[in-house]
């Protein structure tokens, strides 16, 4: 019996030892202990490449070093919490001001701050728990250093750098006439005040450093061109420098380069080559199902250095077809040579701007092109049906009346029509559909809306005017003023009258007295004035008629 207990005890000890450690990383209550399993940092939101970051996330690591280029000026958070149902996450950043704090949703993208461009980086805090602060204890606290890499602004060689500048890009060619010694190689920094150096020689960022080209026996080389600053992340950038020999086999300085676009657009620029070669030059395009020139088929009059890809509808699946171009060259002797250019694939996607059309809510059927209304008639509902060819995004609507808001609530899938003024609308609906962090517009056709009034609405007043008691002579006497308000889109006029009797008919108008204040004038002799204001609404209705409605104010002694 006692070996059978030792036995079994040694078996509990066994199983215990097998369970995974994060089994034992919880809080008393059964939840996980509070940290992050994500954290990741980029320029805008969902759709932005994220920012690097070393090390990779790990949620036991607590300090992290980003690199941030010195063009982004905003940045934003994403952070999970491993507790989801009890934790909270908030960032610290110090300032010169003091400690800004941002709360964080755990799960999404969140913007912390706007930051100056440039070379100087940040540092803060993101902390995890129940309550989490500056100064707790107990919270999971990750460290985040945010440094900063400088880049350049611009940079030019002549018309064949490929592909054209871009601040993301890092890598380059550009073709040199055979017989050229040197090349002029103009790099702009984002900062003047960074340093340069092209292919190892100090240079001012926006003015040309000649390069002396030392070609290798390929015909090419490679220049460095590196961007730095103290306290920041250089750039390398490098530019391959390829020599246009004129030989019997052609030789491509510029390459056609892998392109997209939407199905709905028209290319932003054609695929191009560029090549030299001792005799004609003749040009060919082909296109292929797959990346290979085996198979290609050759295009109907496409023989130019340049090619603009033909866009067709794809439905709802982005379509890859990929190009080449063989180049031939003719000598006078008619014997030729040719070459095939490198294979560009160019991607066709569908569009996702939503088309949207309006529909009468109650039945599905087309909206008429105008409504017309009596003011308090009920008016239609109408509906915006937006449908993008690409899923996975988000719809929000806004209700237009030309180049305003439309009025009421104009922010949901439906719209009533309002009918409580007279009003001519021109009524559209707006729909943005957010896909990948970008956003994607489109308007319905407008329906033309006219609320015409029968009549005025008599004013609501809402202050009377006050009187008071001066003595005679008085230097200072204080105004009367009153409020009134209309919901059928009057426009209201005021005339205040005075009387010896305390009523508000029969008075004497006061000339010029036509504001929603006035000021009594002083008597004297002791005397009572009784003051009123009468209130006009006037409607000047659509359908060509003039409405107005009027009412006075209880009078004030004076």
């Amino acid at each position: 019996m006692k070996k059978r207990l030792i036995s079994i005890f040694l078996s509990l000890i066994l199983v215990l030892g097998m369970l995974p450690v994060a089994a034992l990383a919880e809080d008393s209550g059964g939840s996980p202990a509070s940290g992050l399993t994500a954290l990741a940092f980029a320029g805008g939101l969902s759709g932005s490449p994220a920012f690097s970051m070393t090390p990779s996330f790990d949620g036991g690591t607590k300090s992290y070093t980003v690199t941030m280029p010195d063009y982004a000026g905003s940045l934003y958070c994403y952070a999970m919490a491993a507790n989801t149902g009890g934790d909270k996450i908030i960032s610290y950043r110090k300032t010169a001001n003091g400690t800004m704090q941002s709360n964080l949703g755990s799960g999404s993208w969140n913007y912390l701050y706007g930051l100056n461009t440039g070379s100087v980086g940040e540092s803060y805090s993101v902390h995890v728990g129940k309550n989490p602060s500056e100064t707790s204890t107990e919270d999971a606290v990750y460290k985040v250093e945010i440094q900063r890499s400088v880049t350049l602004k611009n940079l030019a060689v002549n018309d064949t750098l490929s592909p054209a500048f871009d601040k993301n890009t890092l890598n380059y060619t550009a073709g040199v006439a055979e017989d050229a010694t040197t090349v002029a190689v103009t790099a702009t920094a984002f900062d003047s005040k960074y340093t340069l150096t092209v292919n190892g020689s100090t240079a001012t960022s926006g003015s040309a450093a000649n390069v002396t080209l030392n070609w290798d026996e390929n015909g090419k080389m490679e220049v460095p061109i590196v961007v730095s600053c103290e306290g920041a992340v250089s750039t390398i950038y490098k530019l391959t420098l390829i020599k246009e020999t004129k030989g019997d086999m052609p030789v491509l300085s510029m390459q056609p380069l892998d392109a997209a676009c939407f199905d709905t657009k028209t290319p932003e620029k054609p695929l191009k080559v560029k090549a030299t070669a001792n005799g004609n030059l003749s040009y060919q395009w082909y296109s292929n199902t797959v990346n290979s020139t085996a198979g290609a088929v050759e295009i109907k009059d496409a023989n130019s250095d340049s090619y603009m890809p033909v866009i067709t509808n794809v439905g709802t699946t982005a379509q890859t077809t990929y190009y080449f171009c063989k180049i031939t060259n003719t000598k006078s002797d008619n014997s030729t040579y040719s070459v095939n250019s490198s294979v560009a694939a160019f991607t066709v996607n569908p569009d996702p701007t939503p088309t949207v059309i309006l529909t009468d809510y109650a039945d599905g059927s087309a909206p008429k092109s105008e409504y017309n209304y009596n003011v308090g008639d009920t008016g239609v509902t109408l509906k915006a049906n937006a449908v993008s060819r690409v899923s996975g995004g988000t719809m929000t609507y806004k209700w237009r009346n030309a180049s305003s808001n439309a009025p009421g609530t104009n922010n949901k899938e439906t719209y009533t029509i309002p009918t409580t003024a007279d009003v001519t609308i021109s009524l559209y609906c707006t729909v943005t559909y957010n896909l990948n962090g970008l956003n994607y517009k489109a308007s319905s056709d407008t329906v033309t809306v006219k609320v015409s009034a029968s009549s005025a609405q008599q004013p609501t007043i809402s202050i009377q005017p006050a009187g008071a008691s001066y003595l005679t002579k008085a230097i200072s006497i204080s105004n009367m003023q009153v409020s009134a308000s209309v919901t059928d889109g009057g426009k209201l006029s005021y005339q205040w009258y005075m009387n010896a009797i305390d009523s508000n008919t029969g008075g004497t108008i006061i000339d010029g007295a036509t504001d929603y204040i006035y000021t009594p004038k002083s008597f004297n002799e002791k005397n009572t004035t009784y003051y009123y204001c009468e209130i006009t609404n006037t409607v000047k209705s659509s359908n060509g008629n003039t409405y107005t409605n009027k009412v006075s104010t209880n009078t004030a002694a004076v």
